[in-house]
């Protein structure tokens, strides 16, 4: 709770249907094996890791966020509480 909206973890979300790859930022967290899942999932590269994205419970499954390029998701918020 201590890091929701100050912590920004970006994915890459995998799904069935189309787009099946898509930018997602995770921000918000309830619990701390929440945010290890998403850390998680942010160093999974795909051969490297294993062949299928890792899972994030109550989210999907997710590759590293390193496949986009920041200028195509919006995750930087410009608000009082960024430094």
């Amino acid at each position: 709770e201590t890091s929701t909206s100050v912590l920004r973890v970006l994915l890459t979300k995998v799904s069935l249907r189309p787009p099946f790859l898509m930018g997602e930022v995770v921000s918000r967290f309830s619990t701390w094996s929440e945010i290890f899942s998403c850390l998680r999932a942010s160093c999974h590269i795909p051969l490297f890791g294993g062949f299928l994205p890792y899972p994030v419970p109550e989210h999907g499954w997710y590759y590293d966020g390193l496949l986009w390029n920041s200028l195509f998701v919006p995750w930087r918020t410009f608000g009082t509480r960024d430094t």
